[in-house]
């Protein structure tokens, strides 16, 4: 399979950076929350609007990790990934990146279902799982009801 970038500006890159500061961030503080009073606690990565999880830097040219590779690289690790892009071949790209992990999910479809039928479900307050929730659309087609 041929590996597919989206070309991404400097405003990406910076909202990237900010993405992985925050994921690094709010790992560590559930991970001290577990060790030191809720052992059973879990905390979940999802991404509504994943892409192909990796860009090309229209500054630099250089290849550039996508939130999902972002999110896969952060330590502590998350308990569960959940990525989902509608386009088939972003899906697969990513599927291709994360091998055989059983801690990552990857949807091909629309994120209006996928969210409220299979991802919120599984990030339940009172079953202590916690979940860091990124949206950022192509475009507004956010569907709540």
């Amino acid at each position: 399979m041929a590996v597919a970038y989206d070309e991404i500006g400097i405003w990406s890159e910076v909202k990237l950076a900010i993405i992985k500061e925050y994921a690094s961030a709010y790992a560590k503080i559930l991970d001290a929350k577990r060790r030191e009073s809720i052992h059973s606690l879990r905390w979940l990565y999802i991404d509504a609007y994943a892409g192909p999880g990796l860009h090309l830097s229209k500054a630099t040219k250089e290849i550039v990790d996508g939130s999902p590779l972002i999110a896969l690289k952060t330590t502590p690790p998350f308990s569960e990934y959940h990525f989902i892009d509608a386009d088939p071949r972003r899906a697969d790209q990513l599927k291709g990146i994360a091998g055989d992990r059983k801690d990552v999910h990857i949807y091909s479809a629309d994120c209006n279902e996928i969210l409220l039928e299979k991802v919120f479900p599984r990030a339940k307050y009172d079953d202590y799982r916690r979940a860091l929730c990124l949206l950022d659309p192509y475009n507004i087609n956010l569907k709540w009801r």
